[in-house]
């Protein structure tokens, strides 16, 4: 199917067919019917010549027996209909790695485990104890199994991406919008969720967005950025990517750096190749130490958040804050970025500069408050700011200007509240549960430099 962008799919099929004509190759494989229909169904003398094999999955009934039979040799009391079936289903459903089977025995298996660890015998056993095990091995919010968590869930994923994200409203409500499509099953489970593009000058919240996304949504967070994959085979970049499946189908992604696809088309092709389908290939074993034969392992994608990230169109998006979504796909192409990935996205959203002090100012303060909040949870130290609006006004007036950044004001911020801290610290007056009063300044190292009269001041940030 990846035959021409007018998605004709019997381009690529031209070529191979003077080969499965003198028999050269054998076998092709399809993922569905109407492929094979599409790519063959119009030439008679090729489907004169070519057999049809459909390789279906196991049915349900089947893995059910199977499982009846693994309790039955493991000397394990057997589960109700209705508590396999749910573990039957969920298995099927957020499971990303491996055949229907295996998935279904690694939560059967897990689910024993805790029926004995809680001492409850099997016939006791409930569907909402499987969620509960499901949630726990999956990785994910119990939102997805049960109907009356996902409100709570919906509204409190709205709640915090309003709070950790300053403007930016078009997005916040498409991530609202997905994660309500998700929660609820009725998103296009073809694909991979999400397929947002930002774009941007680097240091707006490109990055910052789909993570705050992740954990407002109790999921990991991946930023895989492209450019260290270029010369690279592309089953590298396939292995970053179905690793991370592996440990969470749920994986939020952020591909950064897309506009490198320009000169490494095999990246673009192992992109198209997970958006346009609900799995994907890993290889193992590419340099054959651990054993010769690479082992190729398919993968579930449609569970997981796929955004996407460039530096490219940023001119045009600067001249016209108001852009519209067709005009930025223009702007795109124009500066180079593939017309198969542009023509993809389900959305684009521009990062904009700042465009005056009051915006940067709230953007600043929201990190200061961010920082604030990580040392009271991760250290149990409830931080006080005596100076907090005169060290903000000082951090304006230093890095404010047209097109700038919040970057360097966030490492300031960083680096004055780690500094204050760590100092009362060594002092030994704030330990855990207390509350620190601390006075901020930047920290700069002012340094003499030079030979004779001639000085140069050299000003560095510790980070």
């Amino acid at each position: 199917g990846q035959g021409t962008h007018s998605n004709n799919d019997n381009d690529i099929f031209q070529h191979l067919l003077p080969y499965m004509a003198d028999g050269s190759i054998r076998v092709l494989g399809t993922t569905t019917t109407d492929n094979y229909q599409k790519a063959f169904g119009g030439d008679p003398s090729l489907t004169r010549r070519v057999s049809l094999v459909k390789k279906s999955p196991i049915p349900i009934d089947e893995i059910d027996s199977a499982l009846k039979e693994w309790s039955k040799q493991n000397r394990l009391e057997q589960l109700s209909d209705e508590v396999r079936g749910t573990i039957i289903n969920r298995a099927l459903e957020f499971d990303a790695s491996g055949l229907e089977m295996n998935k279904a025995v690694r939560l059967y298996d897990e689910f024993y485990a805790e029926l004995s660890i809680k001492g409850i015998k099997a016939e006791a056993a409930t569907t909402t104890l499987v969620d509960d095990v499901a949630a726990r091995v999956y990785g994910i919010n119990k939102a997805y199994f049960d109907p009356d968590q996902r409100n709570k869930y919906i509204e409190k994923v709205r709640v915090g991406l309003g709070k950790d994200i300053i403007g930016l409203d078009s997005l916040k409500k498409a991530f609202e919008n997905d994660t309500l499509l998700s929660v609820t099953g009725m998103n296009d489970a073809s694909k991979p969720k999400g397929r947002g593009l930002f774009v941007g000058p680097k240091g707006l919240g490109k990055t910052y967005s789909p993570k705050k996304l992740a954990e407002n949504l109790d999921l990991p967070f991946l930023r895989i950025n492209l450019s260290e994959y270029i010369g690279k085979k592309p089953e590298e970049l396939l292995n970053t990517i179905g690793s991370a499946l592996e440990k969470n189908a749920f994986t939020v992604f952020l591909i950064d750096e897309v506009e490198k696809t320009k000169d490494a088309m095999y990246l673009q092709n192992a992109l198209l190749s997970i958006i346009d389908s609900d799995y994907m290939v890993m290889v193992k074993s590419l340099d054959g130490r651990s054993g010769g034969t690479p082992t190729y392992i398919k993968l579930k994608t449609s569970n997981a958040t796929f955004h996407f990230a460039t530096n490219a169109g940023s001119s045009a998006m600067l001249k016209d804050p108001n852009i519209s979504m067709e005009e930025l796909k223009i702007a795109m192409k124009e500066d180079g970025l593939s017309e198969f990935l542009v023509d993809r996205m389900r959305y684009i959203q521009a990062f904009h500069p700042p465009k005056t002090k009051v915006e940067f100012l709230a953007v600043i303060k929201h990190e200061l408050e961010e920082r604030k909040a990580v040392f009271e949870k991760s250290k149990g130290i409830s931080v006080h700011v005596e100076n907090e609006e005169k060290f903000l006004e000082e951090l304006v007036t230093v890095h404010f200007h047209e097109g700038a950044s919040f970057r360097a004001a966030l490492d300031d911020i960083n680096s004055a509240v780690s500094t204050a801290l760590a100092k009362e610290i060594s002092k030994g007056k704030v330990s855990k549960g207390s509350r620190c009063s601390l006075a901020l300044s930047r920290v700069i190292v002012n340094e003499s430099i030079g030979t004779g009269g001639g000085k140069m001041k050299s000003i560095g940030f510790i980070q």
